[in-house]
């Protein structure tokens, strides 16, 4: 099997992932595009293959700070799986680093618990 070039993907069991195949979609994001609008519903997880997502949290006096990144060893969405499809309302996820190919699936391809 052709693997995704995500390594959290490509440790899913076989079955679960070919569960997952037909839903996700290639794409190459512009640096610096907000991925996750924070408060608002989550519409996709995204599995980055290159590059990086950048999670920020915003703070008060609109300053922002990273707090976190999903690389090809992880996504962008966790809180799709554990079953809620809001994004957290402090965080949002941008584009880092060039390169920025991810594999996007959408919401409801995705059962809570099954990743």
């Amino acid at each position: 099997m052709r693997p995704t070039n995500n390594r959290l993907l490509d440790q899913l069991p076989p079955g679960e992932l070919d569960r997952l195949r037909p839903h996700l979609t290639a794409e190459v994001l512009p640096l610096n595009q907000t991925l996750q609008e924070r408060g608002k519903p989550v519409r996709s997880v995204l599995f980055p293959t290159s590059g990086m997502i950048s999670i920020v949290a915003m703070m008060r006096d609109g300053a922002s700070v990273e707090v976190g990144i999903a690389g090809r060893e992880g996504m962008l969405g966790v809180q799709v799986v554990l079953g809620d499809d809001i994004s957290i309302p402090a965080l949002k996820g941008v584009v880092e680093e060039a390169h920025r190919q991810h594999l996007k699936v959408a919401v409801h391809a995705i059962d809570a618990g099954s990743i």
